[in-house]
């Protein structure tokens, strides 16, 4: 099959991705370690289509307003894989494009879990409000009994 290399590459960096996250361990340090692992004729090879991936999904994560972290993990593994193929051809200011893109992919995980940490903080300072107020009217039910 002309894709199972690349579609292995995709399932094993899910899954892996998956237990690492499962684990507490940082997800960004895991990606440039697994970008680390590639070797460059898988990256030379798929070339065209790594790069023809990373737009879509780029592009598609932008334009839409909440998007699972793993999939823009994974387009920040894209990213720094296009980067290296330009490094290895001494394509400095691509590479760099692709690097300044997969930095910038880094500063929307970095907010979006901001605001998801803010949400369930909201969300539990909410729940504590809630049980306060009900142990308090319980309260004043049981003096006025």
């Amino acid at each position: 099959m002309q894709y199972d290399s690349l579609y292995q590459d995709k399932i094993g960096f899910f899954e892996k991705a998956a237990a690492k996250a499962s684990k507490g361990k940082d997800l960004i340090q895991f990606a440039d370690k697994y970008v680390g692992k590639a070797e460059y004729p898988f990256i030379a090879r798929n070339y065209t289509l790594l790069q023809r991936e990373f737009e879509q999904l780029f592009t598609s994560l932008e334009a839409r307003k909440k998007n699972p972290k793993d999939l823009w993990l994974y387009c920040y593994y894209r990213a720094m894989l296009l980067a290296t193929y330009h490094e290895h051809y001494g394509q400095k200011a691509k590479a760099e494009e692709y690097k300044n893109t997969a930095g910038k992919i880094i500063t929307i995980c970095e907010r979006n879990r901001e605001v998801k940490e803010r949400e369930e903080e909201s969300a539990v300072t909410h729940l504590k409000k809630e049980t306060a107020l009900e142990s308090y009217d319980g309260a004043m039910l049981s003096t006025l009994w």
